[in-house]
């Protein structure tokens, strides 16, 4: 875990071969929802010199996103309430149930 917390599960290197143009798949199963998940590309020159790569983590989400509510606001001064603001609307969608952070839409589409 490059953040410096705990690492429950390391899997083995697997060779990639010389072939820089190619590719490696790696298959893992069983990822837990809500894990952050890291992979680390080493590279090893003929001199025996090693250098180490670690990505940023993707985060498992397998929850569907939580349900937003459309709501009338014309004539609101509600500053908490967000539109398109390239747009003269009578309706926004307000993101309700904002529980869920890794589902949460991050566009709407109004019609």
């Amino acid at each position: 875990d490059p953040a410096g917390g705990a690492v429950d599960d390391v899997a083995p290197w697997t060779w990639a071969g010389l072939d820089t143009a190619g590719e490696t798949n790696a298959t893992a199963t069983q990822l837990a929802d809500g894990v952050t998940y890291f992979v680390t590309v080493r590279a090893v020159a003929l001199g025996g010199a090693r250098v180490a790569v670690t990505s940023d983590g993707v985060t498992v989400d397998t929850s569907p996103p939580v349900g937003g509510a459309v709501r009338d606001v014309a004539g609101t001064d509600d500053p908490a309430l967000w539109c398109d603001l390239f747009a003269t609307l009578d309706a926004c969608e307000i993101p309700d149930g904002a529980g869920d952070l890794l589902s949460q839409p991050n566009a709407h589409t109004l019609a």
